[in-house]
């Protein structure tokens, strides 16, 4: 992946507003991508500029917090911050994507 896949992805989680939420591999859709690789780019990136991006807004196919993978603290981050926005959580702790999910248009 060159470094204009990693500026496209930034630039578009960028554009996730706030309360809203996207998967991986929808992010991936917008910009010609495989959700594996848009997860890669934002998981691997060590260009501290790009690390001011709401990377919270994006969330594994069913509303799950897949950063726990990699790290638990981040997961506890992130569902705090989308709670803080107001994104509804289901019972089960995910993120209900049925009312969360943006479709990528203003």
């Amino acid at each position: 992946m060159s470094y204009d896949s990693h500026k496209e992805v930034f630039e578009f989680v960028r554009t996730i507003p706030p309360g809203k939420v996207m998967n991986y591999g929808a992010v991936g859709r917008f910009l010609g991508l495989t959700g594996r690789q848009v997860g890669s780019i934002m998981g691997h990136t060590d260009v501290p500029a790009e690390k001011n991006f709401p990377w919270w807004r994006v969330l594994g196919h069913d509303g799950s917090f897949s950063i726990a993978k990699k790290d638990p603290r981040l997961e506890k981050e992130q569902r705090d911050r989308l709670v803080s926005e107001g994104v509804p959580l289901k019972e089960n702790g995910k993120v209900d994507m049925r009312l969360a999910l943006w479709n990528g248009e203003s």
